[in-house]
């Protein structure tokens, strides 16, 4: 479980929201009002009008077509949901069931795991978030010394009704990560780097120069088609980063243009 972060999404689709928001937000309050009172029969349940793919395209951009919750590779069709993060059970007012700020991409399992649960760990709100790291050892995510307890409860319930820790997530995880690190981007530096001295030594366009840069596009061509498979997407952009960052190395492109080249989240 990562920050993501709303702002990569330049234009969301707020003045759809609205629209909603002002068509079915009566219908919602009288719906939830009743369901609050257990009255029986219950109104007709209101539009979800959240699953328009004009607000479930962007979220799924934003979320890499990742479960926000436990990383598992969620797409357009019947295996994705737009999560409440607030529940629309809980929402008595209806203020955030057509707010963009309040969906999150979810799997099924998780987002039917979760229903009317709250307050969970939100992946776009950085004041949870920060208290989060991932624990390479096992593959779990875990939270650190000294988080507060409101955030201790948030990642206990978390923990409970999502798949945040459960079924082989972390297993996976943890080999994810391994992969990424020790095969790819081991791999692709190793390969940069002696295109780097060869291109010193004999020329850019030199022969030697030319077959250590074949060798690792064909790595980085390896490497694509590990994003394009989809699974834990935001844990291989935070193996990237810390993989740089503690071999104090520039790769000729960031994670973010690496997925932007594999057209992962045109199809």
């Amino acid at each position: 479980m990562h920050f993501v972060d709303r702002s990569e999404i330049k234009n969301p689709p707020i003045e759809k929201l609205k629209e909603l928001n002002d068509s079915h937000k009566p219908n919602w309050i009288s719906y939830n009002k009743a369901r609050s009172e257990k009255k029986t029969p219950l109104p007709i349940k209101p539009s979800s009008g959240w699953l328009h793919d004009q607000i479930r395209t962007p979220l799924k951009t934003l979320f890499l077509k990742n479960c926000g919750y436990c990383g598992t590779h969620t797409d357009l069709g019947n295996d994705a949901e737009v999560d409440h993060h607030f529940p629309t059970s809980l929402d008595i007012k209806a203020e955030y069931i057509y707010n963009w700020e309040n969906y999150i991409w979810s799997c099924p399992s998780c987002n039917g795991m979760k229903k009317h649960h709250y307050p969970l760990l939100n992946p776009c709100l950085i004041l949870d978030m920060k208290h989060i790291y991932f624990h390479s050892a096992d593959g779990r995510y875990l939270y650190y010394k000294n988080t507060p307890n409101e955030i201790i409860t948030k990642y206990e319930n978390t923990q409970r009704y999502s798949n945040l820790n459960l079924k082989t997530n972390p297993d996976f995880r943890k080999y994810i990560f391994r992969d990424t690190t020790e095969n790819h981007l081991k791999g692709l530096k190793m390969y940069w780097e002696l295109y780097e001295v060869e291109a010193k030594v004999h020329g850019e366009a030199s022969t030697e120069a030319k077959n250590k840069l074949d060798a690792f596009n064909l790595k980085k061509e390896n490497f694509m088609d590990l994003i394009r498979s989809g699974y834990h997407l935001m844990l291989i952009k935070y193996a990237f980063d810390v993989f740089c960052d503690n071999q104090e190395f520039n790769f000729p492109f960031t994670i973010k243009e690496l997925i932007e080249e594999s057209k992962y989240l045109n199809t």
